[in-house]
C-alpha cells in the first residue's frame, strides 16, 4: 500500500509540471518578411478583452482568433497595411497602440508640438518681462 502511494507521488511530481511546458502553436511561413510583418502586426495590436497587452502577448481567445486571422490573410498574400485596414474597419481605432494620423487623431498627434511651442512662448515672455523690469 505504502509503495502504491510513493509511486502515486512522484508520477504527481513529474507529470502535473509538464502542463506547463506545452507547445503552443506555432505559426510557419514561406519568408522571413511575412514573418517581420506578423511579428510587428501583433506587437503593435491591442487585444480587445485584456487591458494594456498586445494580442503577441495574450492568452485570451480573442486574441488567438486575431492572430490566426493575421496568420491566414497572410498566407493568402495581403499585405500588412490592407491587414491593418481590415482589422480597423472591424474593431476600430482603439486596438492599435499607435493610431493612423487622420483629423479626427490630428490633436493627438499635434498635441505636445501646440504645447511645447506655447510654453516656450510663455518662458520667453516672461524672461523678457523680467528683465526689462530689471
Amino acid at each position: 500500500m505504502r509503495h502504491h502511494a510513493v509511486i502515486i507521488f512522484f508520477l504527481a511530481v513529474f507529470l502535473l509540471p509538464s502542463q506547463g511546458f506545452t507547445v503552443e502553436q506555432q505559426f510557419v511561413f514561406e519568408n522571413t518578411c511575412q514573418q517581420q510583418d506578423f511579428d510587428n502586426l501583433l506587437k503593435e495590436i491591442r487585444c480587445v478583452t485584456c487591458p494594456n497587452q498586445n494580442i503577441a502577448d495574450s492568452n485570451a481567445p480573442v486574441a488567438k482568433a486575431m492572430q490566426e486571422e493575421i496568420f491566414q490573410r497572410l498566407q493568402k498574400g495581403e499585405s500588412a497595411l490592407s491587414i491593418r485596414e481590415y482589422l480597423l474597419s472591424h474593431y476600430g481605432d482603439y486596438i492599435f497602440y499607435r493610431p493612423l494620423m487622420k483629423k479626427q487623431t490630428w490633436l493627438l498627434w499635434g498635441g505636445p508640438f501646440l504645447m511645447f511651442f506655447f510654453g516656450l512662448i510663455f518662458c520667453l515672455k516672461t524672461l523678457i518681462t523680467a528683465k526689462r523690469a530689471a
